[in-house]
């Protein structure tokens, strides 16, 4: 629907509904082998914060304000037996228009002498996100499990927005015009390469001890992919964070007192980060 706001003709505003689209397939070789497919299509409408241009009240127009989409295609392998199970999928997401912070700036302009602080919506940013996945566990024995696990992706934005029009902040009046080119840049504040095993015994019914491993690598920093550009707009990647391996130490009891109505009791103990290993997240 359309809505006049104040009045004012040119802060006309259209909402978009979203939506959620979900379905998969699954078919079974044999007892032992099966294979998928998951498709999903997602349409989510922004936060109210990114309709309005600026520091004002006026609505921007549709072609900023479009709903987040995110398109997803997963495929998968899987393998289960009485000692051995495992998982392989692959994944393709594409996730389009997604909200981020306005471009802040400086401009002069030649002409007027006007000097001041900007700023610029950008209409949203696309990533695409595509990997590898793996995981499995093996029972060395009846109370021993041996579990490890891969991930491996590649997440990079994939956006060039050309003459992204500036406005002062103080009075909202247009200034310059600017362009970036974020396509190929890694997607900051996750490890796209995961590599993590670990062993699980069980001496005794209901009590457990486990120490297991996660080695993490190609983990960029968190930045704003509108301001990893050089002079010239073209794209830099953010600070790639030293890899590092933190190594965890679990245990549980499970029991029950009959007392009380066999209410059942669990006590666990973790340890994280075990070697007090010193790394950046």
């Amino acid at each position: 629907k359309k809505i006049d706001y104040f009045g004012n003709n040119e802060s006309d505003w259209t909402y978009n509904p979203g939506f959620t689209f979900k379905t998969g397939a699954n078919y079974n070789l044999d007892e032992h082998n099966n294979v998928f497919v998951n498709l999903g299509y997602l349409s989510k409408t922004k936060d109210f914060k990114y309709y309005f241009k600026g520091y004002t009240a006026n609505f921007l127009p549709d072609s900023v304000t479009k709903n987040e989409r995110v398109k997803a295609l997963e495929l998968g392998y899987a393998y289960t037996s009485k000692t051995f199970s495992a998982n392989v999928n692959a994944y393709y997401t594409r996730w389009e228009n997604k909200p981020t912070n306005q471009v802040k700036g400086k401009y002069e302009d030649p002409l007027t002498g006007t000097e001041g602080y900007t700023y610029g919506d950008i209409p949203g940013m696309d990533a695409l996100h595509t990997g590898v996945e793996i995981d499995f566990i093996y029972k060395i024995l009846r109370n021993l499990d041996f579990q490890g696990l891969i991930s491996l992706g590649n997440w990079e934005w994939d956006k060039k927005i050309e003459n992204l029009q500036m406005y002062f902040t103080d009075n909202n009046k247009p200034a310059n015009t600017f362009s970036f080119d974020a396509t190929g840049i890694h997607v900051g504040d996750a490890a796209q390469t995961q590599l993590g095993a670990s062993l699980r015994y069980e001496p005794v019914k209901n009590f457990y001890l486990e120490v297991g491993g996660t080695h993490f690598d190609r983990y960029y920093a968190d930045f704003n992919p509108e301001e990893c550009t050089d002079e010239l707009g073209n794209p830099v990647d953010s600070w790639r964070i030293p890899a590092y391996t933190l190594i965890d130490f679990h245990t549980g009891y499970k029991f029950k007192l009959e007392s009380l109505r066999k209410l059942g009791f669990t006590i666990r103990l973790n340890v994280l980060n075990v070697l007090d290993k010193v790394y950046i997240s």
